[in-house]
């Protein structure tokens, strides 16, 4: 088959400085990419993982050395996990990682360097998910949205955001 485009080779810059977009490929009319990751100066700022298509096998998105990690498991009818316990462990975590899902509506998200220069939008549909892992954000509401948002505890009201 034909190589399709990639999100990077569409995307515009800026003037913010240089946006990195993963090449993952475009989909064809009608469909969506799975994933897309924005990067700024070497850091990743933002994964962004489409509701379709499902992936056929288990897949984490987020690297490794992240301090949440993000993925989709994939089991067969009649698979099981064996019940277990988590270790507990002292982490260092800095910075706080989110993770929202678009439960119902549309919205649209800006992201934003750590310099606070804007990079770019997106618009997210129900069963979108939004991993924000540095930089800056903010969301405008298209319609009526509910999002579940997870991030790390313990929750530190306002105390922890530094306005744009």
């Amino acid at each position: 088959t034909k190589a399709h485009a990639t999100r990077s080779s569409l995307f515009k810059p800026t003037g913010a400085g240089t946006v990195k977009i993963a090449s993952v490929p475009l989909p064809r009319a009608g469909e969506r990419g799975r994933i897309e990751t924005v990067s700024h100066a070497g850091k990743v700022i933002c994964m962004l993982i489409y509701a379709h298509p499902l992936p056929d096998r288990t897949t984490f998105y987020t690297q490794d050395d992240l301090p949440l990690q993000v993925g989709q498991v994939v089991y067969p009818a009649g698979g099981r996990i064996a019940p277990h316990a988590h270790r507990t462990f002292s982490r260092d975590i800095r910075g706080t990682t989110e993770v929202l899902m678009v439960q119902r509506g549309k919205v649209t998200l800006s992201l934003y360097a750590e310099n606070k220069a804007f990079l770019c939008s997106r618009e997210l549909a129900e069963d979108d998910v939004i991993v924000l892992v540095s930089g800056g954000h903010g969301f405008e509401f298209a319609e009526d949205t509910v999002l579940l948002e997870v991030k790390q505890g313990p929750y530190l009201s306002d105390s922890d955001k530094d306005p744009l």
